[in-house]
């Protein structure tokens, strides 16, 4: 997704991924994973135990611990999950798309924010972009004619982090 990523806005493939991932309002594929395994786990405890098979074998499997590596056990995985989150319990359907909207959005801003610590290339783009903004750039709604495309490419680039001028020079190789 990455490459399609980079392509959509017409950057470098070296650009850090943190970064196009904002530009674009998405979210890491880590994050929507685990997203989809707290929507997954709300929809087993929602189960009555009583008439759900699905729902017995993850209450007993809750009180087993074995498995390492690869064969770890799922349900202590979407427990530990849980708690990272502060998942309260099983939540209703609306209740929890909410809920897995609010730790999506958590999630992206703290992976910008470790971006920015790490990363020497996104120096200048915390001072650019909007940390807390979901979605699109504005800049991005607006229709381009085909003679100013180059231009929003490289504005593009530009708040990347990914262009030529010298304060992206970390980027260069001597």
């Amino acid at each position: 997704m990455n490459v399609i990523y980079r392509r959509l806005l017409g950057v470098e493939a070296k650009t850090a991924s943190v970064a196009v991932w904002h530009e674009l309002g998405v979210a890491s594929v880590a994050t929507r994973i685990d997203a989809a395994a707290l929507k997954f786990r709300n929809n087993i405890l929602s189960l009555d135990p009583r008439d759900f098979l699905v729902r017995r074998v993850y209450d007993g499997l809750m009180n087993e611990s074995k498995g390492r590596g690869s064969s770890r056990n799922g349900a202590l995985f979407l427990e530990d999950l849980a708690l990272e989150a502060n998942w309260p319990g099983p939540l209703k359907k609306l209740a929890a798309k909410k809920f897995v909207n609010e730790f999506v959005a958590s999630r992206r801003v703290s992976e910008l924010a470790d971006g920015f610590k790490r990363m020497t290339t996104l120096r200048n783009m915390g001072d650019w972009v909007e940390k807390e903004r979901f979605g699109l750039p504005e800049y991005l709604f607006r229709t381009c004619p085909s003679s100013l495309r180059e231009g929003r490419r490289l504005r593009t680039k530009f708040r990347l982090g990914c262009h030529d001028l010298r304060s992206s020079s970390s980027r260069m190789h001597p």
